[in-house]
């Protein structure tokens, strides 16, 4: 953390990490406390040779045990994002489903990837996986995720605030010749938010993964959970968190 203003915090005060949901309840909240580093050169900190801070993690408080399971499970990419892709892939393939797309990058050089034809995917039927041939589907979106760093306790200063949601279109119906049932024409993430602040750089990632019918042979409905690898990053510190979310063909989408 570099000191680029007057309200940026200094060394030996204290930040906070804090992932809260839509209604604003915390899930996680990690407490730091600054020390100066010289791991930065003088051009990375600038012309005005700023203090370079690194944060100290001195407390961590998880309000949410699923999401923390989450955080301490082994991460997609840990095994290989293609691997876990191209394993849903082939779930969906046997169940007679077709996904577009396995993975993508929605978060680049800390602005939203908003070009959904490369950032999103569909779960259709393999007999047709054309979305346009698709109706009736309806708009929707899951809750929240918010995850900043910001000064504490008097809030006045922030390294980054990032928000996320799953997004799309749900419940649609099959044109003539596929099996009826609610299909996922796209499915995508939606990122209200994405502020973040020299010297930090964001980046996220999704992959689809464990493809199901949970509905019948005659009547399908399409679930896949989709994760969300965000990354947050300066040239002393790196942070990391993973976000899981699942649609549903006939109720759209929801965190998980």
């Amino acid at each position: 953390m570099t000191v680029v203003s007057k309200n940026a915090p200094k060394a030996g005060e204290q930040v906070v990490e804090e992932i809260t949901d839509q209604d604003g309840n915390v899930m996680y909240r990690a407490l730091y406390e600054l020390e100066e580093s010289s791991a930065a050169t003088s051009a990375e900190r600038g012309a005005a040779d700023e203090p370079t801070l690194r944060a100290v993690k001195k407390q961590v408080v998880w309000l949410d045990e699923e999401f923390k399971q989450t955080q301490e499970a082994e991460e997609p990419a840990t095994r290989g994002e293609v691997t876990e892709g191209i394993k849903a892939g082939t779930e969906a393939a046997k169940l007679g489903l077709e996904i577009t797309k396995f993975g993508w990058e929605f978060i680049k050089q800390n602005k939203p990837v908003v070009d959904l034809e490369i950032a999103s995917t569909s779960i259709l039927s393999k007999a047709n996986p054309d979305s346009l041939s698709y109706y009736g589907a309806k708009q929707g979106r899951s809750g929240t995720y918010r995850w900043r760093i910001y000064n504490w306790p008097i809030e006045s200063w922030t390294a980054f605030d990032i928000q996320l949601e799953l997004a799309g279109t749900y419940s649609a119906k099959p044109p003539t010749g596929v099996t009826g049932g609610s299909y996922l024409p796209s499915v995508y993430f939606n990122v209200p938010v994405c502020t973040v602040y020299w010297p930090y750089s964001a980046s996220a990632s999704a992959v689809v993964m464990n493809a199901a019918n949970i509905g019948s042979q005659s009547n399908v409905n399409p679930m896949c959970e989709v994760v969300a690898k965000v990354n947050v990053s300066s040239f002393i510190e790196n942070f990391n968190k993973t976000f899981k979310f699942k649609g549903v063909g006939n109720r759209g989408f929801s965190r998980q």
